[in-house]
């Protein structure tokens, strides 16, 4: 299933526009922020830098898992994955495994680019840190990811909208640019229990 999965992100141009070019281009687009921004606010612009590469992060670590589910259920492969003998449970793990090497090695990009073209120092001196927020984010979006085939897989292929737009909202609630204290009350109750919360503040600690 792994190999079938590689096989299937090599050869498709679609799979790399959402593994590689969005992720490139927005470290490219905020990088190119942060250093316009220095002459202004330097740790502003190196926030909003760590923090879409975070996001961006958490975004493909959740969807090309329920993308690649998503595929075999529109394709009716599914069943006949199922068939074969394969357990629910390896059809599950390599799917996450698959979207976790694609994920890191994106992510290696991501922080090699913010390193060495726009400074972002912080990546050397605090790498245990980053690599420690990096796993968290994996975890959460690999858990999102698990919930999200659940529903789709139960609920419908008309959910299948989820597989793009979850991420989005628990990113929102996790409030990547503002602390808790600064939130509204309201948002403040659900940012404590969105699984990036932690993430986007360690990366404003840093």
């Amino acid at each position: 299933l792994v190999m079938r999965d590689m096989t299937i992100l090599k050869k498709s141009k679609v799979r790399f526009i959402e593994s590689f070019y969005f992720p490139i281009t927005t470290v490219l687009i905020w990088g190119l922020f942060s250093v316009y921004s220095k002459t202004f606010s330097l740790e502003a612009g190196m926030l909003v830098l760590a923090v879409n590469i975070l996001w961006s992060f958490a975004y493909l670590a959740q969807s090309v898992t329920n993308v690649l589910i998503m595929e075999d259920v529109w394709s009716d492969s599914f069943k006949q994955v199922i068939l074969t003998g394969v357990s629910q449970f390896e059809y599950l793990f390599a799917r996450i495994l698959v979207s976790i090497i694609n994920s890191i090695v994106v992510l290696a990009i991501m922080l090699g680019m913010a390193y060495y073209l726009f400074g972002m120092s912080i990546i050397a001196t605090n790498l245990a840190e980053i690599l420690t927020l990096s796993a968290i984010t994996i975890i959460g979006s690999i858990g999102l990811a698990v919930i999200i085939s659940a529903m789709i897989i139960g609920l419908g292929r008309e959910y299948a909208f989820l597989s793009w737009s979850a991420t989005q909202l628990f990113v929102f609630f996790s409030l990547p640019f503002i602390p808790l204290a600064a939130a509204p009350e309201a948002l403040r109750y659900v940012a404590q229990v969105m699984p990036y919360t932690t993430v986007f503040e360690g990366a404003r600690s840093i």
